[in-house]
């Protein structure tokens, strides 16, 4: 065959061109697809370009804003209340606020159980001991007044416990806030009974005192391992910088922004504590999403070490980045669902929890980026790596020091490309090798001989391609989380049966055996000096300390409580609720002495005689009637537990006897309502039940619409939806089994005694686990749906997309657990069912549903994964949002 001169090159029959020209197309085409071009050709192109251009001026402005707002930040403390978790507009709350017009509160202010070493209260010494006790208090605090107590009023009904042995008594004072429980304890020093105080007042000075306490725990013990874990997680001590700076800008911020809210509404103490765990926690999730897909970029590119890493961070806030904001979004969108309801609690938890999304979505497609671009390579310095090429497999996967580039000469990374700026310099050969440019003299510059794309020793083949069929590369073969996921994914319906019937077990169990009711005085730590007179009421007192109802009467102008008709019905009422199975006392103005009779009542608060001043003198202030003309009281003391389902039966009963009582037009009331324990139990269920469906369905369409947007599939949103409710559902299961039914209780020190779940706190769980878990979604839907794109073939693309981010969402679900791992360290039972609830869906979504159930369930699916109505992908091809 005859040779062709080294001067031409033939590339069709009638065509012949030189070799300059064709050294000329081939460097024309280099810098075409270099990737500065990309950054031109990209949608973040202009936004990087700005980026880079402010990168020093981004960083110094968000410092300087860390600075100028930890003031703010971190006196917030001081503008946050302790309540909020009831409707102020439920008739329970509308009816204590008639109570504190008259009375000053709804119940007493003070309780305290009583006991005089194996004395029984009938016994005069008791009796004695009492008055004792009673005169140091008055003495040591004046204000203290209205007691109400078995030697106060002999024979009441319910103040003696069962035994005989102990007794409690109640008193009010005009401002309860003023003293401590250390000032009524100091004021009775020395006398000789055992005194228990109690009473919400009590119990709201000290909730804000323990959560600050748990506070310090959890910066004191949580941190620090936290930031050793990131060290490895992220290979390198500098390369923690980009995700504790964004946990500070998001901490800083989210305290900030709670501290302006709080100065026009009430703001719940718990913020402090949810701010620093989440906010720390999903500053790394995010966080490690972005260096992630940065280390990635590092080693497809490979950059040289004079070239910029423009083009890596550009290609990390076009994929990572533009996950993080779908995460960001759709979890604010999930939370200021929770707005809905009519309580400050749940609303500023949630409003927390969107001002921390957005502050972490925010710092990491502006402050991260610019922070990569400032520290380029150094961001490699100070590198565990040969701390971890002794270590398992397992946990170098983990730690993913694969991933992290060298920093060093070229020969020791193995691989170079030429450096872009000298592109210009260069030209290019048929046979891929490099020599110089000639300069205008005709002299060759000298530069050093490499090869222009890594070779196939140095870069790893993704995968191959055969007869038309994508076939796993090498590495694929020997990894072994990519054939545990491959052999999932062939065989899918034994994981899909068998995992799901296990799911759907345990949300059967939580729907049929779970008990609701407010934690209230059972959130207290167990060493709280107030247990033990709540323990006591509960425990020694026949209904007095289960739950109770306080019943609201007033008369209207011109007639008067102490009227001959008002009394007969107030009796009638009392006698009816007597006869209840539920009720365990009642006390009213009629029902002060057992021995007295509806005549004898009718006659002391007829005339002033002795006896009748006697009676009217200790009810004109103290508990059952707070003024003679218009307004009387009824308590009624409960047999049931609050979490006991038939309370809302048993409150139902008592307000239409109430309503029943008084509809005759000689006694009907002006004002009436039911107040107490057991009826905000009751209002606040019925409140959460009215608002869960539009909830709910904010949440759901929230999540249909971000997902529809990003993969533009109708089915995938669909699959979402139904494994995260399921992996929440059976979380909560386990959450029933640890807190209702109190097996956790020595290990996680703690003690349920109404024996069951709050639904606040499982309301907020579900709203921050459901958001979380979307984020994971969100990140391993983008890379299934990437490798699908440029593959076709759906099995592959599901086994290596699982594969490639089980360990990185692993890592990141270890750290956000860290994060809030502190709850479970907290002495208040709120916080350790946070904890453990979000912390629990967080594992089990993030190991079991994400590398199980979503990959069986994806390969069932097959190509319907990817479904949508043509009108649907139309929409969405035209919002641009997806790649």
């Amino acid at each position: 065959m005859e040779a062709i001169p080294n001067n031409l090159i033939t590339t069709d029959g009638n065509a012949v061109t030189t070799e300059q020209d064709l050294k000329k197309n081939d460097f024309e085409n280099i810098i075409e697809n270099s990737p500065s071009m990309e950054i031109k050709n990209s949608n973040c192109g202009p936004y990087i370009v700005f980026i880079d251009k402010y990168k020093k001026v981004i960083l110094i402005c968000a410092l300087l804003l860390i600075i100028g707002l930890v003031y703010p930040a971190f006196t917030v403390f001081s503008k946050l209340r302790s309540k909020g978790f009831t409707d102020p507009n439920s008739e329970s709350t509308l009816t204590d606020a008639m109570f504190s017009r008259y009375y000053k509160s709804p119940s007493p202010d003070i309780f305290a159980v009583l006991s005089l070493h194996g004395t029984k209260v009938t016994d005069p010494a008791f009796n004695s001991a009492y008055f004792d006790m009673k005169l140091a208090l008055i003495s040591n605090i004046p204000e203290a007044t209205s007691f109400i107590s078995y030697f106060d009023f002999p024979r009441f009904h319910g103040s003696i416990s069962e035994d005989g042995y102990k007794t409690f008594i109640s008193f009010r004072l005009p401002d309860p806030s003023k003293y401590s429980l250390e000032d009524y304890q100091k004021a009775i020093y020395g006398t000789s009974l055992k005194v228990d105080f109690g009473g919400s007042e009590l119990a709201g000075q000290e909730i804000p005192k323990r959560l600050g306490e748990d506070l310090a725990k959890i910066e004191a013990g949580s941190i620090p391992v936290l930031i050793v874990l990131l060290v490895f997680a992220y290979g390198g001590v500098v390369a923690t910088l980009p995700a504790l700076l964004l946990a500070v800008w998001t901490l800083v911020l989210t305290l900030a922004a709670l501290h302006l809210v709080a100065l026009g509404f009430n703001v719940t103490t718990y913020v402090t504590n949810v701010a620093t765990a989440f906010g720390i926690g999903i500053a790394i999730d995010f966080s490690i999403f972005m260096h992630l897909r940065f280390c990635e970029e590092m080693q497809r590119q490979r950059p040289a070490p004079s070239a910029e890493l423009l083009p890596v961070v550009e290609k990390m806030l076009a994929t990572s980045g533009r996950t993080v904001l779908f995460s960001g979004a759709l979890l604010m969108s999930a939370l200021l669902g929770a707005l809905q309801f009519n309580m400050y609690y749940l609303t500023t938890m949630a409003l927390t929890m969107v001002f921390i999304a957005f502050f972490a979505a925010l710092g990491a497609v502006t402050v991260l980026p610019a922070l990569y671009l400032v520290l380029g390579r150094g961001l490699f310095l100070l590198s565990v790596q040969p701390l971890l090429r002794g270590a398992d497999s397992f946990l170098r996967g983990l730690c993913r020091p694969d991933l992290l580039p060298e920093v060093g000469p070229a020969e020791e990374s193995g691989c170079r490309p030429a450096p872009q700026a000298d592109l210009e310099m260069m030209q290019v050969q048929a046979y891929g090798q490099v020599q110089p440019f000639e300069d205008s003299d005709g002299a060759p510059e000298p530069f050093p001989q490499q090869d222009l794309v890594p070779s196939p020793s140095s870069e790893p083949e993704e995968f191959v391609i055969v007869d038309g069929k994508v076939q796993p590369s090498r590495a694929d073969l020997s990894s072994w989380d990519f054939q545990g996921v491959r052999w999932v994914v062939r065989r899918p319906w034994p994981f899909l049966l068998g995992l799901g019937g296990v799911l759907v077990a345990l949300s059967a169990v939580f729907c049929l055996q779970v008990k609701l009711a407010s934690f209230d005085w059972a959130a207290l730590p167990l060493d709280s000096p107030l247990r033990p007179a709540f323990e006591s009421l509960l425990d020694d007192f026949r209904g007095s300390g289960k739950s109770d109802l306080q019943l609201f009467l007033r008369t209207p102008p011109g007639r008067a409580v102490t009227d001959e008709s008002f009394l007969r019905a107030l009796d009638s009422l009392c006698s009816q609720l007597e006869q209840q199975w539920f009720v365990g006392a009642v006390g009213s103005m009629v029902r002060l002495d057992a021995n007295l009779t509806l005549p004898d009542y009718l006659s002391i608060y007829a005339a002033p005689s002795p006896s009748g001043l006697r009676y009217r003198s200790q009810v004109l202030d103290p508990f059952f009637l707070a003024d003679l003309d218009q307004v009387a009281r009824v308590a009624v003391a409960l047999t049931l537990l609050p979490s006991d389902p038939r309370l809302g039966e048993a409150v139902r009963k008592v307000r239409a006897l109430l309503k029943d009582s008084f509809s005759e037009p000689s006694v009907q009331l002006e004002q009436a309502g039911v107040a107490g324990s057991a009826a905000r139990q009751v209002d606040t269920l019925s409140d959460l039940r009215r608002v869960l469906p539009a909830f709910l369905a904010v949440v759901v369409s929230a999540m249909f619409v971000f997902t529809l947007l990003l993969t533009g599939s109708v089915v995938l949103p669909l699959k979402t939806i139904a494994t995260a409710g399921l992996s929440i559902s059976a979380s909560f299961a386990l959450l029933m089994f640890v807190f209702q039914d109190n097996r956790g209780a020595r290990l996680l020190q703690f003690r349920n005694n109404l024996r069951c779940l709050d639904p606040i706190q499982l309301l907020f769980v579900f709203v921050v686990a459901f958001g979380l878990s979307l984020d994971y979604e969100v990140f391993l839907l983008g890379r299934i749906q990437e490798l699908f794109l440029r593959t076709g073939d759906a099995q592959y693309a599901i086994a290596k997309g699982v594969s490639s981010s089980a360990r990185v969402i692993s890592v990141a679900s270890v750290l956000i657990c860290c994060a809030i791992g502190g709850f479970l360290a907290s002495g208040i039972l709120i916080l350790k069912m946070i904890g453990m609830g979000i912390g629990l869906t967080i594992l089990l979504d993030a190991t079991v549903v994400r590398c199980i159930l979503l990959p069986a369930t994806m390969a069932l699916l097959g190509d319907y994964n990817w479904y949508a109505p043509p009108p649907l992908k139309r929409l969405v091809d035209l919002a641009g949002l997806r790649d």
